[in-house]
């Protein structure tokens, strides 16, 4: 009975939630006033460090664009490898610009600030240096009203069944995300693909956050919100960027917790909530699961594991199909097998583990 009682409310609240909440972004999108940006008021800003895999994909995505922008400036975060060089040796139709930062700044929040205290438009455009996008992806940013922050998609692909469970980590919380937004506001955004008003950010600044090393993109939309700015979000295909799954599992769990810890240093009461109670309602299922498996009632336990996938692969499968990202919503059975382990990892890693990126420790 419990489980029947757990399965009818969680399938309840999946319904108000996610089915709901999307629909009322759509009927939001409606409302928005019929003001256009323009491609020549967008400076693009990709800080990088360490990227030579990734830099010419990049460029190459942004040069095969219809609308090119005039202006993308590179800013170099202390480099060891040879990724600079790839930028200047690209001779093609694109303005390319690399500005280094000095010596005595580091991290991606400076290189930001760098990059915005070059530009001279209304508006910044900030990618992350492993993205790809679309042909018309630069034509298609020309449909937004103004703003004074525009949250886009970010997509992550992964290359094989052994990294699918990621896709699915990433895109549901970005389908929660556009939920919120419905419903009250947007709880995350990624600097991998956002733009904003240039005076905006100057107004709000990171002075008080800048020796937190991660973060900037959270900071910002915390700090945006805080002074009342004019935030929305944008969850179709057309302006979505493109980036691979970690390869493996170390780097998947430093990237994890850096997520975790600017989480923590940001203090969203409303995402502190909502994780509380989505970690609430999952230790819940399993605390039956295993209940019904103790008991020997392994048909009970079954259909509580079948019923429960069922009910999050439908309620989620319209955004999952949006991007087209199929192979990792059919890899939800195997996403909820390593649940509790990936749960007990971070909770470990809270305590006991450093986050780094790209040869740096993440500080908190």
């Amino acid at each position: 009975m419990e489980n029947i009682f757990f399965l009818v409310g969680y399938g309840l609240l999946l319904f108000l939630v996610i089915g709901l909440g999307h629909k009322r972004v759509r009927n939001k999108a409606k409302d928005q006033p019929m003001s256009r940006l323009s491609v020549r008021d967008i400076t693009v800003i990709i800080p990088f460090r360490n990227e030579k895999n990734n830099l010419e994909k990049v460029i190459k995505s942004l040069d095969a664009q219809r609308i090119k922008p005039e202006r993308i400036l590179f800013i170099n975060d202390h480099s060891e490898d040879e990724g600079p060089s790839i930028i200047e040796q690209f001779d093609h139709g694109l303005t390319l610009e690399v500005h280094s930062l000095p010596k005595d700044r580091y991290g991606k929040k400076e290189a930001l600030k760098l990059g915005i205290t070059l530009a001279r438009t209304p508006w910044i455009l900030t990618l992350d240096a492993d993205v790809s996008v679309s042909h018309e992806y630069m034509e298609n940013l020309q449909s937004l009203s103004e703003a004074d922050m525009w949250i886009l998609p970010v997509v992550v692909k992964g290359s094989s069944w052994r990294n699918y469970w990621q896709e699915w980590d990433v895109t549901m919380a970005n389908a929660i995300n556009v939920a919120c937004y419905g419903w009250f506001r947007p709880l995350m955004a990624s600097g991998a693909n956002l733009l904003f008003k240039r005076s905006s950010y100057l107004a709000v600044g990171i002075e008080h956050h800048v020796h937190i090393s991660s973060g900037d993109d959270m900071f910002l939309l915390r700090d945006f919100r805080i002074q009342g700015k004019d935030i929305r979000l944008f969850s179709e295909p057309e302006l979505a960027v493109y980036t691979h799954c970690k390869t493996s599992f170390l780097t998947f769990f430093n990237q994890r917790m850096r997520w975790i810890s600017k989480s923590r240093a940001v203090n969203d009461q409303l995402a502190n909530r909502i994780g509380v109670f989505q970690f609430f309602l999952q230790t819940v299922f399993y605390v039956l699961f295993v209940l019904s498996l103790c008991q020997l009632m392994f048909l009970e336990a079954g259909l509580l594991f079948i019923c429960k996938v069922a009910l999050e692969m439908y309620f989620f499968y319209p955004y999952f199909a949006r991007f087209k990202r199929f192979k990792s919503w059919v890899s939800l059975p195997f996403f909820h097998c390593m649940y509790p382990f990936l749960v007990v990892s971070f909770i470990l890693g809270y305590w006991f583990f450093q986050p780094r990126w790209k040869g740096r420790r993440v500080k908190v």
